[in-house]
């Protein structure tokens, strides 16, 4: 199932590479379709309980996911996770929010 519109998977993925094959990167990590999708909505803010809803998966198999991304990316927590996904080019990074002209803070 590809993730719903909104989600920061990058778009120029092949598709084959999506489908129920692994993601390779030059530098080894690899990643499942599901598992980036997992991914990809922790990096929007979902919660795990929210990611689960949206997916149809159980509470466990998401949790079990992104455990296996972590190992993977060698990453000790779900921020540092993201931020290696970002950084091996399977996620966009996060826009900062527009400031409107003349607000000053």
């Amino acid at each position: 199932m590809p993730c719903k519109q909104g989600a920061s998977v990058k778009r120029g993925l092949d598709r084959q590479q999506l489908d129920g094959t692994f993601k390779r990167k030059e530098d080894g990590t690899v990643l499942s379709a599901r598992q980036l999708e997992v991914v990809a909505l922790l990096a929007k803010g979902l919660s795990t309980k929210q990611v689960a809803r949206h997916l149809g998966l159980s509470y466990h198999t998401v949790l079990e996911y992104c455990d296996i991304a972590k190992h993977r990316f060698a990453a000790a927590n779900r921020t540092g996770l993201i931020a290696k996904a970002i950084e091996a080019g399977l996620l966009d990074p996060p826009r900062a929010p527009a400031i409107p002209r003349g607000s000053s803070e």
